[in-house]
C-alpha cells in the first residue's frame, strides 16, 4: 500500500516527465506548425514593396532603385524569408522563437539615388515588423538633410509622404491557429500516453 508521500512523489515524477517530454518536443512543433503559419500569414515580397513604397494616396513606386532588398542588390529580406530562417532555441524550461532585434536587422531595405549612391534604413529606426503585426502606424517620410524633395516616382517631387502599415497580425493569428493548437495538443497527449 502506497503512502500519501509515495503517491505525491509519483505524481510529481509523472508531471515532471510530461513537462520535460513536451518541452523537448516544442522546437519540432514550432518548426512544423508555428513557423509555417507565420510565413503563410506574412505579406508577400511584392506586398511589402508596395506598402513601403506608396503613400496613403497611392503615390510611389518601388521601381527604379527606390526599394532594394538583397535579391535586388540592396540589403535585407522580406519578413516571411527572415522568419523562415529563424530557429527555435531551447533553454531549460523555455523555448524561444523569433528575436525581434534580429528580424528588425534582417528586414531593412536600401534605395539608390540618381547619382548611384546607395542608402539604407537604419535598423535602430526600423519599426516595420512591429507595425506590420499591430498596424495603425502612420508615419511621415521626409527628405534627408542634403535633399529638398522626395522622388516617389518618375517625374514627381514631394516635400513629404505620409505612409501607413496595415495590420497583418501574422504572429497573433499563427499562435492562435488550429494548426498550432492541434500540434501542441497532440504533443501533450503523446507525452501523457507515454507516462
Amino acid at each position: 500500500m502506497q503512502t500519501t508521500d509515495n503517491l505525491g512523489s509519483e505524481i510529481n515524477r509523472i508531471l515532471t516527465k510530461i513537462k520535460n517530454d513536451v518541452m523537448a518536443s516544442m522546437p519540432a512543433v514550432i518548426e512544423g506548425a508555428l513557423k509555417p503559419e507565420i510565413v503563410a500569414n506574412s505579406p508577400s515580397s511584392d506586398e511589402e514593396r508596395e506598402m513601403l513604397s506608396r503613400d496613403v494616396s497611392g503615390i510611389g513606386t518601388y521601381e527604379g532603385g527606390r526599394f532594394l532588398r538583397q535579391e535586388d542588390g540592396g540589403v535585407g529580406m522580406p519578413v516571411w524569408q527572415a522568419v523562415a530562417q529563424e530557429r527555435p532555441i531551447a533553454n531549460g524550461d523555455v523555448v524561444s522563437f523569433l528575436n525581434k532585434e534580429q528580424l528588425r536587422n534582417k528586414t531593412v531595405f536600401a534605395w539608390r539615388r540618381a547619382n548611384g549612391e546607395m542608402l539604407s534604413i537604419s535598423p535602430d529606426e526600423w519599426f516595420f515588423v512591429n507595425a506590420l503585426e499591430y498596424g495603425g502606424a502612420r508615419y511621415t517620410v521626409t527628405p534627408r538633410s542634403d535633399r529638398k524633395f522626395l522622388y516617389p516616382q518618375d517625374g514627381m517631387f514631394k516635400q513629404y509622404m505620409v505612409k501607413a502599415i496595415p495590420p497583418k497580425r501574422m504572429f497573433w493569428n499563427s499562435v492562435n491557429s488550429d494548426r498550432f493548437f492541434n500540434a501542441i495538443f497532440d504533443t501533450v497527449k503523446r507525452a501523457c500516453g507515454e507516462t
